[in-house]
């Protein structure tokens, strides 16, 4: 603005100001910077309290342990730390780390929450895991009732080797008298390339480790000593996943409030 507009607006707009002298607006506006820059300071700071707290509650649920565990024992022995590594001052910061049961129990909420809408996101791209190639799979299903002029879709070796499949008539018979995975594990020998696509297909989850891991999860957190916890699913998706939470996404989500 022209200074010439910047006086009438002083005289008219703000007359008691217009026989200040030039100190006065310049202390208004020194005063102004420094509240300021302390605003921006506690901004950055509660950014940062907000942001440990999300990490130290996504700890505690990974390791399953009780709720009371970040204000009884994480947050005392890290102020505890830091006094005697860093000094006072910086314990003292550290003592501003939200970290109550009922905290700690709304993180972990708000992060399960964040992971189960990453693992719907994936979902909607569903084709990326669970790709449609059923067409493409019926030799697996039948090699002896596809044409060799309808494959298109395998290497030369493995074209090979099936069309030396479906000429073998005793293997015609086997293939009628076992079910399909027991068939392609009996010619593994004699046809291992084929028989690997083949598997690779059939049995797809080979293992029930994962189920095994969230049941035993389960009974860990959900023992004689936290026989009050109703709502186990949270805890229990953050404990097992292995999708990340937005930390950065979260608390951008999230008013800090430091503890006092």
């Amino acid at each position: 603005m022209k200074p010439s507009k910047l006086q009438r607006n002083l005289n008219t707009k703000h007359a008691t100001l217009s026989k200040k002298p030039i100190e006065y607006f310049e202390r208004l506006l020194q005063t102004s910077n420094k509240e300021k820059n302390t605003l921006e300071k506690y901004v950055t700071l509660n950014d940062k309290y907000l942001l440990a707290s999300y990490e130290v509650s996504y700890l505690i649920a990974k390791t399953k342990k009780p709720f009371t565990i970040g204000e009884q024992l994480l947050l005392p022995a890290a102020i505890r730390m830091s006094e005697i590594v860093h000094g006072k001052q910086y314990a003292a910061e550290i003592s501003k780390i939200p970290l109550s049961n009922d905290t700690v129990s709304k993180r972990i909420s708000d992060i399960s929450n964040d992971q189960f809408q990453q693992l719907l996101m994936r979902l909607k791209d569903s084709s990326k895991y669970f790709p449609n190639d059923i067409d493409t799979q019926q030799w697996i299903c039948n090699p002896f009732s596809i044409e060799m002029e309808e494959i298109n879709f395998l290497n030369f070796k493995a074209e090979e080797e099936l069309a030396e499949l479906t000429s073998d008539t005793t293997l015609r018979l086997r293939f009628s008298q076992v079910p399909v995975h027991e068939f392609w594990i009996e010619i593994k020998s004699e046809y291992p390339l084929l028989s690997e696509m083949a598997m690779n297909k059939l049995l797809p989850f080979c293992t029930t480790y994962l189920c095994e891991s969230a049941f035993s999860t389960l009974t860990y957190i959900k023992s004689k000593y936290r026989s009050t916890l109703i709502n186990v699913e949270n805890l229990l998706r953050s404990a097992i996943t292995q999708i990340e939470p937005r930390f950065n996404y979260l608390c951008t989500n999230k008013q800090s409030h430091p503890s006092h």
